[in-house]
């Protein structure tokens, strides 16, 4: 099923294009809009993209959208004959009408698939399965900690925070100003576990 044609793009402009000139009242850009305007009042959309070096017009219907299009075509051909105009379907609304036939009751499918239940989660396992073995990174009794978690909650025994980076710091401000640094902001980099 073919949707109307009621988007006009208009390519090959310059980035000038969209700003006016000093001897000009009005951009080329602000001409094309003031034609559309006038030959057609119902603009549904107006968008200028002077990055993409276009235009983008959307109007209600695809009659209105014709003659927008020859409007800015007959003007073009006597002032900039390098624009291309181009009167397309307005993917907007194809979207739209989409969206509404995926949720029409006819297209409703039945899903067969159940979502399992969540398998549990075994770290020393599951690293060891990829290469990883964590106990080159761990204690003894860390180790006892991930093979014997606490079953309730988070139980955590002792805090799980290990720290990654603890620069040398030195508080003294003549030391500092002396080296030129100022006191770093965060001092320390460190790294929560959460045992569940």
């Amino acid at each position: 099923m073919a949707l109307e044609k009621t988007c006009i793009i208009v390519t090959n402009l310059d980035k000038q294009d969209f700003v006016a000139a000093p001897a000009s009242p009005m951009s080329v850009a602000d001409t094309i809009k003031f034609k559309v305007a006038q030959c057609c009042p119902q603009v549904e959309y107006w968008s200028c993209l002077p990055n993409l070096a276009r235009i983008i017009v959307i109007l209600t219907s695809e009659a209105d959208a014709t003659r927008a299009a020859e409007t800015i075509r007959e003007w073009a051909a006597d002032n900039r004959p390098q624009l291309r105009v181009s009167l397309q379907e307005n993917l907007l609304s194809r979207s739209k009408s989409s969206d509404a036939v995926l949720e029409s009751p006819e297209m409703k499918v039945r899903s067969q698939f159940t979502e399992p239940s969540p398998q549990a989660f075994d770290v020393v396992a599951d690293l060891k399965h990829i290469g990883i073995d964590v106990s080159d990174y761990n204690t003894t009794s860390e180790m006892a900690e991930w093979q014997n978690p606490p079953t309730m909650g988070v139980g955590r025994s002792r805090s799980q925070t290990r720290t990654l980076f603890r620069p040398r710091l030195d508080t003294s401000d003549a030391t500092l100003k002396a080296r030129g640094v100022s006191p770093p902001t965060s001092p320390t980099i460190t790294l929560d576990d959460f045992a569940v």
